[in-house]
């Protein structure tokens, strides 16, 4: 189900989209594999953030300490919400 999703979505795309369509398709690949916290940490992590706002990359952020949390990898979950809050400011 996954990989139907992923590669729909990635098929919607050809050349240049807008940011705001980018944020969302990221949104929506990561409800897509929301079970599997290995395969969203490394959606969110190989995700360029040069291109997005500070309330989307506060977004990213916490998906991040979000994935974290579901492994027990609760250091690395403090430092996500650490770098999250950096952005609301």
């Amino acid at each position: 189900m996954k990989e139907v999703a992923a590669f729909s979505l990635n098929r919607l795309t050809d050349g240049f989209i807008d940011v705001d369509y980018a944020f969302l398709r990221l949104m929506e690949q990561v409800v897509a594999i929301f079970s599997d916290s290995q395969d969203g940490l490394n959606l969110v992590n190989s995700t360029n953030l040069s291109f997005f706002d500070s309330h989307q990359k506060a977004e990213i952020f916490r998906l991040k300490a979000f994935f974290f949390s579901k492994m027990n990898e609760r250091p690395k979950s403090n430092q996500a919400v650490s770098d999250l809050a950096f952005f609301c400011i």
